[in-house]
């Protein structure tokens, strides 16, 4: 991945994280959350797939019937970091944003 791509990840994460913190998620969430940090310190995409489903196994995509806004904010950022590492645009990072903001606005009601 570019440095740009690395660089605008590396904001969306700061902000997953600084969400998950004033949320205050499970160990579980936090776990993947950390594996996306630890991914863009290190510049190392194989760390993605931990943070889709805390395993490094394949998982299904959440859904707002299925799961909580936090676990479909972390999948989002997740998916569209492997979508970077496998050579999209850094505008994949826009629906993780919204759901950032989603969970953003959540958070504060």
């Amino acid at each position: 991945m570019t440095d740009d791509r690395w660089n605008a990840l590396s904001a969306v994460v700061d902000s997953l994280a600084s969400l998950a913190d004033s949320a205050g998620v499970s160990h579980e969430r936090r776990r993947r959350i950390r594996a996306l940090e630890r991914a863009v310190e290190q510049r190392n995409p194989d760390l993605f797939q931990v943070a889709l489903d805390g395993s490094g196994s394949a998982t299904a995509t959440p859904t707002e019937v299925d799961d909580e806004l936090p676990d479909i904010a972390i999948w989002s950022v997740a998916e569209a970091a492997c979508s970077l590492a496998e050579g999209e645009g850094v505008e994949v990072l826009e629906g993780a944003t919204l759901t950032l903001e989603a969970w953003a606005a959540e958070v504060r009601d």
